[in-house]
């Protein structure tokens, strides 16, 4: 059985890393209810220990075979220990960089003053069509607007050392009459037009990167106008740079 130095420290670097690199909330709810399991399990060891040595105590059963017993079970139970101790550290090392690595209250009050939502993890969502005209690329006056906010706000002190991941986002409705080549093709330009803009008002281009999911990845329904509208969108995820997740061999 692994050294409970050599697991607690396997454990706590890949878990943060991976929650980190996903972003995301998610992760860090599924941590949570593996630590509770292994809490569980440590507590069922501790009961089995326990009556053993009742049994043992009462002299019911050969004080060898108890007593291998009890040896082996709290041999398990120092593992589960040092399982449970090492979720409970990455647990808390996701708290000290806040998921995203920013508060909630600044990402909440940044998503309003852009006209957008806020989303779990570090990240903002705005509508596509609050952002861009049909099947264009431009952005709307109001939505430069937005950017030039967004900008400031990701060079203060509170999002300065994170990257910038921009998501497009599109509906299933097949292009046309435009010269993008399909939904992929437009979600990929619609997030260069946000990183483009970002740019013009300071935001360093080696801060961003672009990702574009076409009509792949749908919040909503995609048979009705609401649900295709829904997911329209550009995400704008604030992520660790990868420094900051840098697991060490």
């Amino acid at each position: 059985m692994p050294g409970k130095g050599a697991v607690w420290f396997k454990v706590v670097m890949s878990v943060v890393a991976v929650a980190v690199a996903g972003g995301c909330t998610t992760r860090l709810r599924t941590l949570e209810g593996a630590n509770q399991q292994l809490v569980a399990q440590r507590e069922s060891l501790n009961q089995e220990i326990a009556d053993l040595k009742a049994q043992l105590a009462e002299g019911g059963q050969s004080t060898g075979e108890l007593t291998e017993q009890i040896n082996k079970l709290q041999a398990d139970l120092t593992y589960w220990q040092g399982q449970a101790e090492a979720y409970r550290e990455a647990n808390e090392k996701l708290k000290e960089i806040g998921v995203a690595g920013v508060s909630e209250k600044f990402l909440r009050e940044l998503a309003g003053e852009m006209g957008g939502i806020y989303l779990e993890g570090g990240g903002i969502r705005l509508a596509s069509d609050v952002l861009f005209d049909s099947g264009k690329t431009s952005l709307k006056s109001a939505a430069v607007a937005a950017m030039q906010k967004a900008a400031d706000a990701f060079q203060s002190k509170d999002a300065q050392d994170l990257h910038l991941r921009i998501d497009g986002h599109t509906d299933n409705v097949p292009i046309k009459f435009s010269k993008w080549k399909d939904n992929m093709d437009l979600s990929q330009a619609r997030a260069r037009a946000v990183w483009v803009e970002l740019r013009k008002y300071g935001i360093a281009p080696e801060r961003m990167f672009t990702a574009g999911f076409g009509e792949f990845v749908p919040i909503d329904d995609n048979t009705t106008p609401a649900g295709r509208a829904n997911n329209r969108r550009v995400e704008i995820w604030l992520v660790p740079t990868p420094a900051a997740v840098e697991v060490s061999k």
